[in-house]
C-alpha cells in the first residue's frame, strides 16, 4: 500500500519537481534521526542463518503463492476479501516457514527475528516520530514517482486495492482494516525486516542490507508503487536497523496503512462513484 495514500495522484511537472525536493530534503533526514536514535539494542547483531536459508524461505513463499492461486476461486479472485486472505495466507505461511527456520538454526529462536516485548513499546514510539519526519518526503514521492513514470512511458496502474477498501462498507470494510493495517503489515515485517534485511546487512553493511531489502519489498509492490514503497522501506529497515524490535518497523508500516485508508476513506466520501 503506497504511502501515506498518494500513488496514481496525476500532477504536473511542477508539482512532480517539488515533490521530489521534498522527498530529498524530508527523507535523509528521517533516516538520519531514525539510525542515530533509541529504542532498542542498537549496534550488529549476529545472524546464524544465511543465504541458504533465504532461498528456502522463498521457495516456501513461491509454494504457498501457487497453493492458495490453485485453491482460490477464480470467479472470486477480484473480490476485496479474497484478495486480502490470499494475501495474508502466502504471508503467514511464508513467516511460519521462517518461524521454523528460526527456532531450528538460532537458540534465540523466535526472539532472533524481533520478536520481544522488553522496550517494544519505547522502541515503536521513537519509529513513528521518525515516520512523522518522512511523512513529507513520502508524500512527494507519491506524487513524484507516477509522474516520472509517464514520462518513461510506463503505465501508471491506479491503487485498486486501496480503492476497494474505500469502497466497502460494514463487515468488509472492517476486516480489511484490521489485515491491512494489523496482520499483513506484522507478517511482512517478521519476513523482510525480521529475516531477509540481518542477513543482507551481515554481508553489506547497514546502509546496503537495508537499500537491498527495500528494493526487493517494493519491487513485490508492482512498478506504480515501487518509488514510494522503497522511501517507505528504508524507514523501516532503518528503524529496524537500529531497535532490533519487529514492534519499530511495525508500528510504522501499520501506521502508515491506517493513514492511506483514511484518505481514500474520506476522498471516496467527498467523492462518490
Amino acid at each position: 500500500m503506497s504511502p501515506a495514500g498518494a500513488e496514481g495522484l496525476a500532477t504536473s511537472g511542477a508539482g512532480a519537481l517539488l515533490g521530489g525536493v521534498v522527498a530529498l530534503v524530508s527523507l535523509p533526514l528521517a533516516l538520519r534521526v531514525a539510525v542515530r536514535g533509541g529504542g532498542g539494542g542498537g549496534g550488529e547483531e549476529r545472524v546464524v542463518w544465511g543465504f541458504a536459508h533465504l532461498g528456502l524461505a522463498a521457495l516456501a513463499g513461491v509454494a504457498f503463492a501457487g497453493a492458495v492461486a490453485a485453491l482460490s476461486p477464480v470467479e472470486a479472485a477480484s473480490e476485496l476479501t479474497v484478495l486480502l486472505l490470499r494475501g495474508m495466507a502466502v504471508s503467514l505461511g511464508t513467516a511460519a516457514a521462517i518461524g521454523v527456520i528460526a527456532v531450528r538454526v538460532d537458540p534465540g529462536g523466535l526472539s532472533s527475528l524481533g520478536l520481544r516485548s522488553s522496550r517494544s513499546l519505547r522502541a515503536a514510539l521513537l519509529a513513528l516520530v521518525v515516520w512523522a519526519l518522512a511523512l513529507p518526503g513520502l508524500w512527494g514521492l507519491g506524487i513524484a514517482w507516477p509522474w516520472l513514470l509517464e514520462r518513461l512511458g510506463v503505465a501508471v496502474e491506479p491503487p485498486f486495492l486501496l480503492e476497494r477498501i474505500a469502497a466497502a462498507r460494514g463487515a468488509p470494510l472492517a476486516l480489511a482494516v484490521l489485515l491491512a493495517v494489523v496482520v499483513i503489515p506484522l507478517l511482512e515485517e517478521v519476513c523482510f525486516r525480521g529475516f531477509v534485511q540481518p542477513v543482507l546487512v551481515r554481508r553489506l553493511g547497514g546502509g546496503g542490507g537495508v537499500l537491498l531489502t527495500s528494493v526487493l519489498f517494493a519491487a513485490l509492490h508492482g512498478a506504480t508503487a515501487f518509488g514510494p514503497v522503497l522511501g517507505l522501506s528504508a524507514v523501516l529497515g532503518a528503524v529496524m536497523l537500529r531497535s532490533r524490535l519487529i514492534a519499530a518497523p511495525f508500528a510504522v508500516h501499520a501506521a502508515n496503512n491506517a493513514l492511506a485508508i483514511l484518505i481514500a476513506l474520506a476522498y471516496t466520501g467527498r467523492h462518490p462513484a
